[in-house]
């Protein structure tokens, strides 16, 4: 009988504890639903604009309307291009969507007298085969044979890819260099598409144009006329709450293109500068392998997106890959370079050599399913002065052309930036930089067909998405023309979802693994004065001075110490209901420079919320100066008064 109540003690303590564990929880549910209400009306009660608008709202994320447009009021200074001697082509590629037709080239002998050729009548065409090498993605090859060609239609052999072109005269010389793609319909392809069965469903076409630090502010204060175009359009859907997981164009792309990000696809590829990405699960493997052709294509081949820093890919990834066309262009043409950009090849902008591409990727297979990605990294990038030409271009070259039915009725378009260039040290400019442009266009036919999509869109226009929702719709797309469905998921964001369905309204930059650096979500200024300032500041120069022990000055000293001057401006920025981040900028003495860190603080005893800092992001100089280090010479004296107020006392601290 005793054995029997002491077993019953036993489950009743069992129970008693388990309700204890149950109101527990209960409890730190309850009081994390209290603090992030309290949050969001008294941390932030600001956050609304003059306006009173938001272009994200809600419990867990707070992003201001003004944030995207005010910095267009301000003073930019802009990066003068000089001007490009513009000509059109001389030569052309003639090329059909049918197979059994020959590509050929010729020159427009009308146009010889805007080259300045004095001699017509001699004057001689040739070309050279480009070819790419096995095994690498780097290198090409040249035909030593110049085969010659006139202003009639010479043929070409559909194994030929790119060819470089020159065009000479005894008396002018050579006048005339460029580097052209041959873009026709194959057997190949055709075969592939009537295998998958693609053909007779239908299906929607996708073209990515992609622009290099484009941001929804640059794109709307330099490109008025896309902007002007696009905005009043019934065709065009403006993610504004769009946000990059990375700070370079890597890492978005890749998470566009992968649904993964560099570090979790080590398992399927190795993403670094030692391995080829063959093995990475690129989006346009899927649709290749349902029947559509596909195309990638970049400028500016040192700055390639999948080459710079990395080995780019083995084997030629795409069935149009522009790669060795660009190597070609801008190793054998002349061109012109601004702050490491190539601007104008020759008698054209850079811009207008990939433009040219895409139009004929879309002309050649109007009537085709096709996929392709064309980036462009030459004009934007720091360079405000480039978007008028980038302007004039989008809309000649692709507004206009999408007004014709015969080449848009089946085509879904993604115009797209990778992070937005921070043109401005103040906070429009850190909105700016976390606010990259998305714009998709939805043909009519298939508005009509999917008005839940429409209606999705038009909804998560103001909601909180990422790379990784875009890459998710880009499977959807395909879905929505195979009978065989491809699995909806971004291995890197397990809760991002279709961009075509509504996304969850209460969605935090963690729901949807944007660092914590990166997040736009619900910043407030504070007071430069508060209390808690003056610690992150201290843990801020502490970790900057530790940098600089590891340098010297050109005359091999040891650098000065530097010293908190004051804190120019401050936010708060609440990420969970634990974790507190502060954005502060501060000057230092003596070097007189201005710095932006980004902490963390951390609660880790509910009970006596004792603060934990942490930088989450490298500390960066703002201020525009030519030097490069911040290293003062221990002899340079400033008469300034150091504020002891800022006194450093802590350990060196870390990166996490």
């Amino acid at each position: 009988m005793a054995n029997e109540n002491n077993a019953q003690a036993q489950q009743y303590q069992k129970y008693d504890l388990l309700k204890i564990y149950t109101y527990v929880i209960i409890g730190i549910s309850a009081l994390t639903i209290i603090i992030q209400i309290f949050a969001a009306f008294t941390l932030y009660p600001n956050v609304e604009t003059s306006e009173d608008k938001l272009i994200v709202d809600n419990l867990n994320c707070k992003i201001p309307f003004t944030a995207t447009t005010a910095i267009k009021h301000l003073k930019i200074k802009r990066t003068k291009l000089p001007p490009c001697k513009l000509l059109d082509f001389l030569t052309i590629i003639e090329s059909t969507d049918r197979p059994e037709d020959i590509p050929v080239v010729k020159y427009k002998k009308k146009l010889l007298g805007r080259y300045n050729v004095t001699d017509i009548n001699n004057v001689v065409c040739c070309y050279h085969i480009i070819k790419r090498v096995r095994n690498s993605d780097s290198n090409i090859t040249i035909s030593k044979e110049c085969i010659e060609f006139n202003e009639e239609r010479t043929p070409l052999s559909h194994d030929i890819k790119h060819i470089y072109v020159k065009c000479k005269s005894p008396k002018d010389g050579i006048f005339y260099e460029n580097v052209q793609a041959i873009i026709s319909s194959n057997l190949k392809i055709i075969n592939r598409q009537r295998r998958s069965g693609i053909r007779k469903k239908n299906p929607y076409s996708v073209l990515m144009l992609g622009i290099d630090g484009m941001s929804r502010m640059n794109f709307q204060r330099g490109s008025p006329k896309c902007f002007s175009y696009m905005n009043g359009s019934d065709y065009w859907f403006d993610l504004k709450g769009y946000t990059p997981i990375g700070t370079s164009s890597f890492p978005n792309l890749f998470a566009i293109l992968t649904g993964q990000s560099p570090s979790e696809a080590q398992e399927n590829c190795d993403p670094t500068t030692k391995s080829f990405l063959d093995g990475c699960p690129f989006i346009w493997k899927n649709y290749q392998s349902f029947g559509y052709v596909t195309a990638y294509g970049e400028d500016q081949c040192d700055r390639n997106t999948f080459n710079k820093n990395h080995k780019g890919f083995n084997q030629q990834p795409t069935d149009h890959y522009l790669r060795p066309y660009v190597l070609t262009a801008q190793n054998y043409m002349k061109f012109h370079n601004k702050n490491d950009l190539t601007y104008c090849l020759a008698n054209s902008l850079y811009i207008d050599h990939i433009f040219v591409y895409a139009q004929k990727v879309f002309q050649i297979y109007v009537h085709e399913p096709y996929f392709g990605v064309f980036y462009v990294n030459s004009l934007v990038d720091k360079h405000l002065s480039s978007s008028p030409w980038l302007d004039a271009r989008i809309a000649n070259s692709f507004l206009n052309k999408l007004e014709n039915d015969e080449f848009s009725k089946n085509l879904i378009v993604i115009y797209f930036g990778d992070v937005g260039a921070r043109f401005e040290q103040n906070m429009g400019g850190f909105y700016e930089e976390r606010s990259p442009l998305l714009s998709i266009r939805l043909p009519k036919k298939f508005q009509r067909d999917y008005p839940d999509i429409v209606e999705s869109l038009k909804i998560n226009s103001n909601r909180l998405t990422t790379p990784y929702d875009l890459h998710v719709t880009l499977k959807h797309i395909l879905n929505l023309s195979a009978d065989e469905k491809v699995p909806e998921k971004a291995i890197g964001c397990r809760s991002c979802q279709s961009l075509f369905e509504e996304v969850s309204p209460g969605r935090s930059c963690r729901d949807v693994n944007i660092p914590d650096h990166l997040c736009p979500c619900s910043l407030v200024e504070i007071d430069p004065s508060k209390k808690v300032l003056k610690h992150v500041v201290r843990f801020a120069i502490k970790n900057l001075n530790y940098e600089l022990s590891k340098m010297k000055t050109t005359s091999g000293k040891n650098c000065t110490k530097l010293k908190v001057d004051r804190i120019t401006l401050a936010y708060q920025q609440l990420i969970s209901s634990w974790t507190m981040n502060y954005i502060i900028r501060f000057t230092v003495l003596p070097s007189n420079d201005e710095f932006e860190a980004i902490m963390r603080k951390k609660f880790i005893s509910i009970i006596k919320a004792e603060p934990q800092f942490e930088l989450i992001k490298e500390i960066i100089r703002i201020n525009n100066d030519t030097r490069p280090n911040i290293c003062v010479d221990p002899d340079a004296t400033s008469n300034r008064r150091i504020n002891e107020e800022y006194e450093d006392d802590y350990e060196i601290p870390t990166m996490i």
